[in-house]
């Protein structure tokens, strides 16, 4: 079988962190605002 390819969509408010944010940021950024320890753990993996 073929490698399993993992994708999330993840959504914040405009105010928080806009598109025009991403776009100037080269489509890469960290995601800091995951608070639970769960969801923080599945990102991770």
């Amino acid at each position: 079988m073929g490698k399993e390819v993992k994708r999330f969509l993840l959504k914040t408010e405009p105010s928080e962190w806009s598109w025009e944010d991403q776009e100037a940021n080269g489509g890469i950024s960290k995601w800091d605002g995951v608070k639970n320890k769960q969801a923080q753990k599945y990102l991770k993996s």
